[in-house]
């Protein structure tokens, strides 16, 4: 049983009333979050329903509750990813590095022989002004709702030394101020983020999310998939293999483009065959 298909008042996220097993859910089906955030699925059972449920039967009327959520599917385009570490990233300064220009490879290969891993790379200019350039692969596993995210290969090019464990720590600084300042990990809660602002904004309370685990992760070259449920199952990753060029003479080319053409021969040929 479901409401109308057209949202009701109160309900501009346009849910929809299921009332199933004794139990009252709140469905969404393909919705846009954000420019390049949608979400695919979604289903929350609501607390506190007594039946036989008196009407009228509207899901705006169940707004101010905190509905549990069972599962939820968001996918993520690169243009929203890439937008989300420019915001966190441009501007400020990494380990002695000023960022000035942030690339996401959602998924990428440094070797033929590699497995395809997002990667990450920032250039800009270190304390004396000379120019620099970090990138690093990403190693994802899932813990609870969380996504974890892990130092893959580290590199660093530039006219001053700096390392390139310092630069992830600062990376890892700058993504998840909570860490401990020593960890190496980053802990993102990508379903908690896209969630939290649209639900606010609509006047509906901010779901109960603590029963959720990661279930699939699923990349390629232009966008995320991420689904949760309230199961207990492990979690699988799968990696896209659309982006299988070398990510460090993609980015020299794309750092070129952009102006900042010193020295960007010199980084190619060092780094292509590393």
């Amino acid at each position: 049983m479901a409401e109308t298909e057209q949202p009701s008042v109160g309900n501009v996220l346009g849910f929809s009333l299921q009332l199933r097993e004794h139990r009252a859910l709140l469905a969404l089906e393909r919705r846009t979050l954000a420019p390049g955030v949608h979400l695919l699925d979604y289903e929350a059972s609501v607390p506190g329903v007594e039946f036989p449920l008196a009407g009228p039967l509207s899901a705006g009327r169940f707004r101010h509750r905190r509905c549990r959520v069972q599962r939820v599917t968001l996918e993520l385009e690169r243009h929203a990813l890439q937008a989300w570490l420019v915001a966190r990233l441009r501007g400020r300064s990494i380990a002695g590095l000023r960022v000035e220009w942030v690339e996401l490879e959602p998924s990428a290969r440094a070797d033929a022989r590699d497995e395809p891993m997002p990667w990450i790379m920032l250039s800009g200019r270190t304390r004396g002004g000379a120019l620099g350039w970090f990138g690093c692969s990403l190693a994802l596993r899932g813990d609870g709702r969380s996504i974890v995210v892990l130092p893959g290969r580290l590199w660093w090019q530039g006219g001053e030394p700096i390392a390139a464990h310092a630069l992830w720590l600062g990376l890892a600084r700058a993504l998840d101020p909570r860490r401990r300042s020593d960890a190496l990990e980053i802990r993102l809660d990508p379903a908690m983020e896209a969630l939290r602002v649209p639900f606010v904004q609509a006047g509906w309370k901010i779901p109960a999310l603590e029963q959720l685990v990661l279930r699939t992760l699923a990349i390629d070259g232009q966008r995320v998939r991420a689904q949760w449920d309230a199961g207990e199952l492990a979690l699988a990753v799968a990696l896209g293999s659309t982006i299988d060029h070398d990510p460090v003479v993609e980015a020299a080319r794309r750092v070129r483009a952009t102006g900042h053409d010193q020295a960007i021969d010199e980084l190619s040929a060092a780094l292509a065959g590393a």
